[in-house]
């Protein structure tokens, strides 16, 4: 009986060291994507109308999504859920950045969507503004990209195949139109010197086969401006996705009409400083984050739409794609009574 005890008690300690190793293996390598918190922008977006108070009669919510570390148990909760969504850890947080790079990583594109917002938002309202960027700065070169050891932290890129290079979006777009492998000349400031550099293409994310160069970058001196006094307070809320968001908070404070016409508005979408609008990731989740905040319209990026497309229809949330700022404008407009 001793022996059969032992012999059990044995097999317990190997099951629980071979789960502890499991969700170890787990925790380091996959984060888990879940429905996050929606914040009415009118309490976090102050316009200055020289005293001249609005009031909105709908709101306009700025959406997040939930990310945390996995663990074996809600990887599990999460396999079965169609809530949530299972990421490689490198999808997410490339493997040669720490949680400190990646945070202040985010923060400086949320600070960046900011202006941006305000600018665009500014210019529709008929204000003269220039959003000036001087070409394309590079932050993080990742350890499998194909210019890795040929293009440093801190290049700024000018040019790619002898066009210039204005901003962010307009790099991508660029990129966008070649093929996987496909061989770009760059034009870039290193040190205060011009130089050529020959990159190759490649295919970032092999389930949808989209172009890139393996980058994290931003706008580079980035200047704009505001003749009107906006403050924008997020708290800890970081990253890009929230532009068009900020940008029709602003408009619609700014206007003489209210283009929530009393409705629960979401949206999501990155800004670029042309008003065009880019695709962002977790757009299942925030368009549930958005139904359980009871939004009825919600603006999409075209490239998201197919994905969020089946959500949307199942919460009866009226999607509305957008390629840029004046088209969402332009939807809200036409639903105003």
């Amino acid at each position: 009986m001793r022996k059969f005890r032992n012999k059990k008690r044995t097999f317990i300690v190997f099951v629980l060291v071979i789960l502890c190793i499991v969700n170890i293996y787990v925790s380091r390598n996959y984060i888990i994507m879940m429905p996050g918190i929606a914040k009415d922008l009118e309490g976090i977006i102050d316009v200055d109308r020289n005293g001249v108070f609005k009031d909105e009669k709908g709101s306009f919510l700025l959406i997040t999504v939930s990310t945390r570390s996995a663990n074996l148990p809600l990887l599990i909760y999460s396999a079965v859920n169609p809530n949530t969504k299972i990421y490689n850890r490198t999808e997410i947080m490339p493997k040669n950045l720490n949680k400190k790079e990646y945070s202040n990583l985010t923060k400086e594109m949320m600070e960046e969507s900011q202006m941006i917002a305000k600018a665009v938002a500014l210019k529709k309202m008929g204000y003269n503004i220039e959003i000036k960027s001087q070409g394309v700065k590079v932050l993080k070169v990742l350890n499998d990209s194909s210019a890795y050891k040929i293009l440093n932290e801190g290049d700024i890129i000018l040019a790619l195949d002898g066009k210039e290079i204005k901003d962010t979006t307009h790099l991508l777009e660029e990129i966008s139109k070649k093929r996987a492998g496909e061989t770009v000349v760059l034009k870039i400031i290193r040190e205060g010197k011009e130089k050529l550099v020959t990159v190759k293409t490649m295919e970032y994310n092999q389930n949808d086969g989209k172009i890139g160069l393996g980058l994290y970058i931003k706008n580079h001196n980035v200047s704009t401006n505001l003749p009107v006094q906006i403050k924008i307070d997020v708290g800890d809320i970081s990253g890009p996705s929230a532009g068009v968001m900020f940008a029709l908070e602003i408009y619609n404070q700014l206007s003489n009409v209210d283009l929530t016409a009393g409705k629960i508005i979401a949206g999501t979408g990155t800004l670029a400083p042309d008003g065009s609008v880019g695709e962002v990731g977790g757009i299942v989740q925030k368009v549930i984050t958005a139904h359980k905040n009871g939004a009825e319209i919600f603006f999409i990026p075209v490239g998201n739409y197919n994905d969020a497309e089946p959500v949307a229809q199942k919460y009866s949330i009226t999607l509305v794609p957008i390629e840029n700022f004046e088209d969402a404008v332009t939807y809200l407009e036409s639903i105003i009574d």
